[in-house]
């Protein structure tokens, strides 16, 4: 069995720890590129379906617009 299914926790929140615990350990100058590049790959795409259909093109949310 795995260590992070043994634990409690699921894939994601073992690979949220790992990534955090990586991140602490960088050099302070590789530290902020590496936390601006995890902004920068989360992006949440929002659709809103009607009469049964998806929209062609989803609306990209942002830290700016999440509701």
């Amino acid at each position: 069995m795995s260590s992070w299914r043994s634990a409690g926790i699921s894939y994601v929140g073992y690979s949220a720890v790992a990534a955090r615990c990586v991140r602490r350990c960088l050099k302070p100058n590789d530290k902020v590129d590496a936390v601006n590049a995890a902004k920068d790959l989360m992006k949440i795409r929002a659709y809103k379906w009607e009469n049964g259909k998806a929209p062609e093109q989803p609306e990209l949310l942002t830290r700016g617009n999440l509701a």
